[in-house]
């Protein structure tokens, strides 16, 4: 029963984690936060601070209530097939540069799990915090996932402007991404994870 615990549990915080994205920022949502509003350049600003830090939050959270590895790489791979099923299904329309729900962006993400799943058992063991431990797996992990929306995603949607990519517009990006690895990816899934105790 354990065992079906472990597997059920973050499939199902994957499959509510899909639902709850796609419909929290629908449409253009992301890039007019990123690019309208904020100012950010691009390409990738939305992947690094929003898309990649919410799937390790959902992630993360799962893994503080199973604690067993592997819980993170099901997580988000579960998040990643659910995404594209949703999107055909209600007919969503999401921004093209990020081609959600291809194999690129499912791959992506399932890499985005197993780079979060590595660090969280690196570090496992060595007498850090909770919430350190939790920070650097996030950012690590976003970093990653970011590198390779950048190589194999955004250089052949938007090549002109990856192609316009300067070291300045690339250390803000990843700064950026960086931050939002932070407080959604590491900080945010501790408070989740404090209330559902709680509760």
């Amino acid at each position: 029963m354990e065992n079906k615990r472990e597997i059920i549990l973050p499939a199902a915080v994957g499959i509510v984690g899909a639902v709850v994205f796609l419909f929290a920022f629908p449409g253009l949502a992301i890039p007019t936060i990123m690019h309208e509003i904020l100012k950010l350049p691009s390409p990738g600003t939305g992947f690094g601070f929003i898309i990649g830090p919410f799937i390790i939050m959902c992630s993360l959270v799962a893994y503080g209530l199973i604690k067993k590895h592997g819980t993170a790489v099901i997580t988000s791979t579960i998040l990643a097939i659910f995404m594209p099923l949703i999107i055909f299904i209600f007919n969503l329309q999401m921004p093209k540069p990020g081609k959600f729900g291809s194999i690129e962006f499912i791959i992506g993400v399932i890499i985005l799990g197993a780079a979060l799943e590595l660090v969280i058992y690196l570090l496992r063991e060595k007498g850090i915090s909770k919430t350190i431990k939790y920070i650097i797996s996030a950012v690590v992990a976003d970093i990653i996932f970011l590198a390779y929306s950048m190589l194999f995603i955004f250089s052949q949607t938007v090549p002109d402007k990856y192609v316009q990519l300067t070291i300045n517009k690339i250390l803000i990006i990843a700064g950026v991404s960086a931050a939002g690895a932070v407080i959604i990816g590491g900080l945010l899934p501790l408070l989740i994870l404090k209330i559902i105790k709680f509760k």
